[in-house]
């Protein structure tokens, strides 16, 4: 290796100085960009989500007033395991249907009926610890 004089090391090292701050510079801006399309994705994918959650309650409300307790409680429980996320309307909605749910399979679960004997099974086994 030979030793280039002082101004040409100099030369070298403030080029390679700059070469990074430009590097540094373009990435950044691309990394920006790719965060602001990431964030319209996912706000995107929210409002997906929410609407398939409230689909989902009110085909759970259906089957609650089709008699389908052990079928509307599943459906519950398949939109709380699916939805990470709910908007304070959903989670209102989806609280309301599941007492309604509940409340139901325990008068038809007193006279026997084995639906809802299995509804109260799925609630129970579901409900936070």
């Amino acid at each position: 290796m030979t030793i280039l004089p002082r101004s040409n090391q100099l030369k070298r090292l403030l080029a390679a100085f700059a070469f990074g701050c430009a590097i540094l510079g373009l990435s950044g801006c691309s990394k920006q960009s790719e965060t602001d399309a990431s964030a319209v994705q996912t706000s995107s994918g929210k409002s997906k989500e929410n609407t398939a959650a409230t689909t989902q309650i009110t085909t759970a409300e259906k089957m609650l007033k089709a008699g389908e307790m052990d079928k509307a409680a599943a459906q519950l429980m398949q939109v709380q395991a699916l939805t990470p996320n709910f908007s304070p309307k959903e989670a209102a909605n989806y609280r309301q249907t599941m007492q309604d749910v509940y409340t139901a399979a325990l008068e038809a679960a007193q006279k026997g009926d084995p639906k809802a004997q299995a509804a109260l099974q799925m609630l129970r086994a579901s409900a936070p610890r």
